[in-house]
This record gives C-alpha cells, sequence and structure tokens, in this order.
C-alpha cells in the first residue's frame, strides 16, 4: 500500500521499483493507492493523465479516505473517470468520538493548529478576539500551541477565561468532549476529528508557502456542503473576528448524521475482501 503515490509523485522512481519487486516475489499481491478525500490536481494536465497511467498499470485499488456524499475525489481530481482500476471510498479515518460532557462555566471555545509548523497567526488572532469578545459575551477560549511549535516566539498572556496550552493529543481529545466549538486550520485530521463529534467549527483558510491548495480545496468544499465556516488571513483582526466568533458559535449547532466517520474499520474490510477474492480457490 502506498500514502498518497501517484497522486503525488514524490519519490516516483523508487516507489515503482519496489512495487515492480513486489510483483516479481509475489505476482498475486495486491497492490492499493491510499488517499486522502481531497488531493491538488492540475486540473486535466498531462501529469494528471500520467497519474491514471501509473495507476492503470501498476495498482489494483484505490481507496479514497472520504465520504463521497461530502467531497467526491472528481472535486479536486476531475480526471477520475480516466482511472480504471477500482476506486472505493473508505468514509474518514478519524478516532472513535468520546461522549460529549456538560462543562463547568460559561461555552468553551478550542483554538488548535496541529503540529504548529505553522499557523501561529490563528493563535495570536483568537486571543485578540477573545479578549475583545468576553465581556460581551462570556466564554472561556483554550488555545492548543502546536506540538513542534516551541521556539517561535509567540507568547500569550493567559487569564481573563483564557488558557494556553501546548498540544498533547490525549488532553485535546478530552477538551473537545466539552466544547462548544473549535477553530483550526483545513488540516484532514483538524477538521475530520471536531466533525466527529458534532462540533460547530470555524477554520482559518490560509494560504502557504508553494501554492499547496489541499487546505484550501478542503475547507472551500466542506463549506459549500455546509459543515463548516471559513475564514481568511483579512480576518485576523479583533474587530473582524470578534463577531465572526459570536455568530457561529453562540448558537452552536452542526448536522454531522449521516457522514460515514467509519474509515478504519471500512478499509480494514475493503482491503481483507480484495486479498480473499485474490486467493486461489482450492
Amino acid at each position: 500500500m502506498t500514502e498518497h503515490f501517484p497522486f503525488g509523485l514524490l519519490f516516483e522512481t523508487e516507489a515503482l521499483e519496489l512495487i515492480t519487486q513486489v510483483r516479481r516475489a509475489k505476482p498475486g499481491a495486491l497492490i492499493v493507492s491510499s488517499v486522502r478525500d481531497v488531493i491538488e490536481s492540475e486540473r486535466g494536465s498531462s501529469r494528471d493523465v500520467h497519474i491514471c497511467t501509473l495507476l492503470d498499470q501498476y495498482f489494483d485499488l484505490v481507496m479514497v479516505h472520504g465520504d463521497e456524499r461530502v467531497v467526491a475525489l472528481r472535486a479536486s481530481f476531475p480526471l477520475i473517470d480516466q482511472i480504471a482500476v477500482p476506486l472505493v471510498y473508505t468514509g474518514y479515518v478519524v478516532a472513535p468520538p468520546v461522549p460529549a460532557r456538560p462543562h463547568d462555566g460559561p461555552p468553551l471555545l478550542v483554538g488548535a493548529i496541529g503540529g504548529g509548523r505553522v499557523g501561529q497567526e490563528l493563535l495570536s488572532a483568537l486571543a485578540a478576539a477573545h479578549h475583545k469578545l468576553v465581556p460581551y459575551w462570556p466564554h472561556e477560549m483554550l488555545l492548543f500551541r502546536g506540538a513542534f511549535d516551541q521556539n517561535t516566539g509567540f507568547s500569550f498572556a493567559e487569564g481573563d477565561m483564557l488558557r494556553v496550552h501546548t498540544f498533547d493529543r490525549v488532553e485535546y481529545r478530552k477538551v473537545l468532549t466539552e466544547a462548544a466549538g473549535v477553530i483550526c486550520l483545513g488540516g484532514y485530521n483538524s477538521v475530520l476529528e471536531s466533525l466527529s463529534m458534532s462540533l460547530p467549527t470555524l477554520v482559518y483558510k490560509r494560504t502557504f508557502l508553494g501554492g499547496n491548495r489541499e487546505q484550501a480545496l478542503r475547507v472551500e468544499l466542506f463549506a459549500a456542503s455546509g459543515l463548516v465556516r471559513s475564514f481568511e488571513e483579512v480576518d485576523l483582526v479583533a474587530d473582524r473576528l470578534a463577531p465572526v466568533l459570536h455568530e457561529h458559535f453562540s448558537t452552536g449547532h452542526v448536522t454531522t448524521t449521516g457522514i460515514d466517520f467509519h474509515g478504519a474499520d471500512n478499509a480494514c474490510h475493503i482491503l481483507l475482501t480484495a486479498c480473499v477474492s485474490r486467493q486461489p480457490s482450492k
């Protein structure tokens, strides 16, 4: 199984050589391309044609870790009909949601930037918006610095119902059980973990260096489905962001009924079924 390849062509030579050696050693091996819900496509370019050719030549199956009813792969890869090998959606791969718990106090908003290599400007903007908003709409805010955000120079004055923690996954998931809403970047894990717990989610559509639009595409597609609301860099000032926070979270509800969040279990079933079907009959 490959992760993202050949939709991303990094280490193409090495990956193809490995697949070729596997085929020689075990001709009946199942070769699977595993890809997230949104990819960066050049929208019908020769590169996309090449990706389709590699899939048909080297792979037996494509597993898309998403729900076609929410975001279809063709939305970010329009040449999907040129892929001849079977393509299946597994549903979203997220940890099983933890049951919600009542929060002792005013509504709790959680801001996070995942790993934290980028996005510190979001935390700074949330802190400023919180201080502006809290006198008019009492709420608590807990900001999670990224796991890799140790020496960026960003600092936050705690107090006035604002707390700042370094990201810890166990603590983060525990906090989500009491949260009234989440503000995050548009990464797969950040968005899906929040939605899997039916939390109102506000997503910062950040511009990334190098023109990488995976997160922007995901945010646009999820927003079009009504699952999240987004804001952009121009909104990272307290006077603009505070009203957005109040409007989105004071009513507090999101409907995720019908979305498949069982991607891990479904993927296991798909792989086992495919492997059994390739075994020679006795």
